[in-house]
């Protein structure tokens, strides 16, 4: 069988908040080779910012000045998932931080504990739910527990025992069968100044431990009130190491752009053919070709943004000549409490202790001049006056971004219909509401959620509309599916009509160019998020012409066959936190859609040939404010302000119902959308490309590091984050605002802003204009039921 060896260390390193206790961790890692550092009694909270170049370094912070924290630094190019449950947030006795080592069907559970306090009884049984909720009993578990429990018992070297030391043993021994347990004591005193040994390792019989000596572990100095546990590891499997870099963002602002560009262009040797037409498959294939030259110029050329030691921006000679010194004051220390005869008599345990305590406090005031220095050479790099680069930069000091987190969510008697759709089992009768914590399922219950708004909920079944609408639609879509299997297209490109300036066949539905698709690019914001192609918008912004020439050409297909191409429909979603929500709820979390951006730049040709025939024809009327080019929310108040003045000027009462569609785009009913455009006569091409674009659409749910086992669909709704749903919308809800029954009365108004509706009425009896404004607020009632 192939095995690997890990070396792991558990030290209790009594606080590193410190920039001088952080430094320690780090050179103990490095003297070392450490692969795990469990830690214990880190004393962080959540203001401090710890990051390492080799390591990634897990936390539980103490959640009050009671608890003192535990973490794992785990080195990057080990294969782990961070285990989130069960939590030590409620916990009385015992904090812990939890990894799962990789290792095929296999798991390998690493715990770093901390127990503290004084209530044994609950320190038992929150072991005995660690133990039951990380399965430790199933045999593809193994597991590892090291840290500090506060336990003394003569069976692990102690001089005297006491009540958790002797509950701990009889606990370990009526569930070593079970578990297969087996508890690895320290050959020396972890706690040398009470020569006491609290700090132990709870391990896998199976797992075997190659360095210890007479069954014991071995201890290693540190510069803490413990010693620290070391051992190395043999696991039952070999470990697939992974290339830290490929979990490492880009970054984009820091890429020389004129390098990126040359480098695609020598190294883009894609053609496409302009003198005949593309199949639709064979533009999906162009499309993740070019996307691969791209990702490929982008691993080459674009910085990698590692983490780095950011303490270690203080360091300096002077500081690393005492780290040194210190270190051989502690071993001389821990030398005296082991054998106090083999020390000079010339030093003795207070004096050693003193000039540890200088040293220390010598580190911490040369990091405080270090911190200050460093501090003024970046105040003196921010240039004030200079908004665009000032904002920037105070906020990555002052203002970082939090990374995601959903840890639970809450399966309760009025979401637990989601279950079946994720394949969670679920007793529709004796229900009682249970917490997931799984990363990957927390999200997979959020993508079922956000799949139900995104389905079809008529309130118009059966009515004469519905079925008017959905006789010309299903004639409407045959005609689609006949010339999508059929191969039909527009016009048929040759070398006189080239695919990248094809000759147009009428005004309403025309080919692109380079030149239009070179200035939607442009026009693209500098933002570096990216969909599931990881192809930012700042990228596209320095493609190289003969890339742009290749766009120009597919989307050209793709407009002459009325296709949106299939891989540019399926995006990730990322969950934003509502404010003042409950974090344990699917429906707390606002779906923030992240689209490809080259869709985009496709979506913008088709936005220009809908926004062409709209605003020709005047559908949208003109008391819609939003969505519309040179319109904005000041000339909607502009406009309410003088309708109501006007009003109240001539001695009227004016009386207002605010609307506001929930989850408006969602709610838009696709047919009734095609419907709408067929009436109002849009090009079939057209329409045929729409319905394309907005059918059979789907999306994953990814929290900034993980995603979604589970792909959901979009059967009804538009897609909130792409460029054609605000106009679509607007086309959608058009009569709204010009209804009869505000044709019909000069003394009744409507003013939109999108979704946002606002109805007036006025006049001299206010119970005249009540009645009125309810008259209005039934009229739209009516026309949304229909």
């Amino acid at each position: 069988m192939m095995t690997s060896a890990v070396k792991i260390a558990a030290i209790n390193v009594n606080s590193i908040v410190s920039i001088n206790k952080r430094n320690d961790l780090l050179n103990f890692t490095n003297t070392h080779n450490l692969d795990i550092v469990l830690i214990g009694e880190t004393k962080l909270s959540e203001r401090h910012r710890i990051y390492f170049n080799n390591h990634d370094f897990i936390r539980t912070d103490r959640k009050s000045n009671k608890g003192v924290g535990t973490a794992i630094l785990i080195k990057n190019t080990l294969p782990y998932n961070i285990v989130s449950h069960p939590s030590c947030s409620d916990n009385v006795a015992i904090e812990y931080t939890i990894v799962n080592i990789v290792l095929g069907r296999l798991k390998l559970l690493v715990v770093s504990l901390y127990a503290g306090g004084r209530d044994d009884r609950a320190f038992i049984n929150e072991l005995d739910r660690l133990v039951e909720e990380l399965k430790l009993t199933h045999p593809y578990n193994y597991f590892l527990i090291a840290g500090d429990f506060n336990a003394k018992h003569t069976q692990w070297g102690n001089p005297y025992t006491r009540t958790r030391g002797r509950m701990l043993s009889g606990w370990i021994d009526a569930r070593c069968i079970t578990t297969r347990m087996k508890l690895h004591a320290p050959i020396l005193p972890t706690f040398p100044s009470a020569n006491s040994s609290i700090d132990l390792c709870l391990a896998d019989c199976r797992l075997n431990f190659t360095d210890l000596i007479d069954d014991k572990i071995k201890t290693l100095d540190y510069n803490s009130d413990h010693l620290a546990l070391c051992f190395t590891v043999s696991i039952p499997c070999e470990l697939n190491s992974i290339d830290p870099s490929d979990s490492h963002h880009f970054s984009f602002k820091k890429t020389k752009w004129p390098k990126f560009t040359t480098y695609l262009q020598s190294n883009y040797i894609h053609n496409i053919p302009t003198n005949r037409n593309l199949t639709n498959t064979e533009i999906d294939r162009n499309i993740t070709t070019i996307a691969d030259f791209i990702m490929n110029a982008i691993k080459n050329i674009v910085p990698k943004y590692k983490p780095s030691n950011n303490f270690m921006i203080y360091s300096n000679t002077t500081i690393k000549k005492l780290h040194k010194y210190k270190s051989f004051l502690i071993s001389l220390r821990n030398k005296f409490y082991r054998n106090p005869a083999h020390i000079n008599s010339l030093i003795d345990l207070d004096s050693l202790k003193f000039l540890i305590n200088l040293t220390n406090h010598t580190l911490n005031n040369e990091y405080k001049k270090s911190q200050t220095k460093y501090w003024d050479c970046v105040h003196s790099k921010i240039n004030y006056k200079n908004s665009e680069t000032f904002f920037p930069q105070i906020n990555r000091f002052f203002r970082p971004k939090k990374p995601l987190k959903i840890e639970t969510i809450t399966i309760n008697r009025e979401n637990s219909y989601l279950c079946p759709r994720i394949n969670l089992p679920h007793d529709p009768i004796n229900h009682v509401d249970k917490n997931i914590n799984d990363p990957k399922k927390v999200l997979d219950f959020i993508g079922a959620y956000y799949e139900t708004i995104n389905a079809p909920r008529y309130t118009n079944i059966g009515s004469r509309v519905k079925q008017l609408v959905d006789a010309r639609v299903n004639v409407l879509k045959r005609n689609f599916n006949d010339k999508l299997s059929s191969n039909a297209s527009l016009t048929t490109f040759s070398d006189n009509n080239p695919a990248n300036r094809p000759t147009s066949l009428n005004d309403h539905y025309t080919f692109t160019d380079f030149l239009q698709i070179f200035r939607i690019i442009k026009c693209l914001p500098n933002k570096t998020s990216c969909s599931l192609d990881n192809i930012p918008p700042i990228v596209l912004k320095h493609l190289p012409p003969t890339i742009i020439q290749s766009y120009t050409i597919i989307f050209n297909n793709c407009i002459n066959n009325g296709y949106f191409p299939i891989i540019w429909k399926k995006v990730k979603i990322l969950p934003i936190l509502k404010k003042n929500k409950p974090p344990n709820l699917p429906s707390s979390y606002r779906p923030i859609s992240l689209t490809p951006a080259n869709s985009k730049v496709y979506e913008s040709v088709i936005n220009n040939l809908v926004s062409g025939f709209t605003y020709s024809r005047e559908i949208i009327p003109h008391n819609q404010f939003g969505f519309k080019f040179k319109h904005s929310t000041c000339h909607a108040l502009h406009k309410f302000s003088h309708i109501v003045n006007s009003h109240l000027h001539h001695g009227n009462v004016v009386g207002a119902c605010l609307i506001d569609l929930e989850k408006a785009f969602d709610s838009v009913w696709n047919d009734g959308l095609l419907y709408i455009l067929d009436n109002k006569k849009y090009p079939e091409d057209l329409i045929q490309t729409i319905w394309s674009m907005i059918s059979d659409r789907s999306f994953v749910v990814w929290n900034g590091s993980v995603t979604s086992d589970f792909e959901f669909s979009i059967r009804e709704g538009l897609m909130q984050g792409t460029v054609n749903s605000p106009i679509l919308f607007n086309i959608f809800t058009h009569k709204i605002c010009s209804l009869n029954v505000f044709n019909n009365r000069p003394d009744a108004y409507s003013l939109a802003f999108a979704d946002d509706l606002v109805l007036l009425a006025a006049g001299r009896d206010p119970l005249c204009v009540e009645s009125h404004l309810q008259d209005l607020v039934n009229a739209v009632d009516r026309h949304y039921r229909l």
